[in-house]
């Protein structure tokens, strides 16, 4: 894909943008775990993905940014989730998305979430 790649902070959250080769492409947001992204670019450029942005953020804190209420460990060595989903959510639409957009050649011509594990269900 050959995606020009810029990277920024909103809060402690880390944000890398993959920009689509042309204008107004949509934009995929990956909430994930660890990295910036650059394996999905690749394995998107090796399955000859359609031309988009993504915008992977991650040093998210998973079990607290990624589920919408408290729910304690469901085994022992698991750790609660805390419900911080709805905040999380609310830093992605007002500052982080805004602050891609601007990196991006126009207009997103959609903007969709895609993510596994937790953020599957995010």
């Amino acid at each position: 894909m050959g995606k020009e790649k810029h990277s920024f902070t909103v809060g402690k959250r880390r944000a890398t943008l993959y920009q689509g080769a042309s204008a107004d492409r949509p934009m995929i947001v990956l909430n994930n775990y660890s990295g910036d992204g650059d394996s999905v670019v690749k394995a998107m450029d090796d399955i000859g993905a359609p031309d988009c942005s993504l915008l992977v953020v991650g040093n998210l804190k998973w079990d607290h940014d990624m589920t919408p209420w408290y729910c304690p460990p469901l085994t022992p060595d698991d750790t609660p989730c805390t419900g911080g989903a709805d905040d999380y959510l609310e830093l992605l639409l007002t500052e982080i998305l805004p602050q891609a957009v601007k990196l991006t050649q126009g207009t997103p011509s959609f903007v969709g979430i895609a993510g596994y594990s937790l953020a599957g269900l995010f």
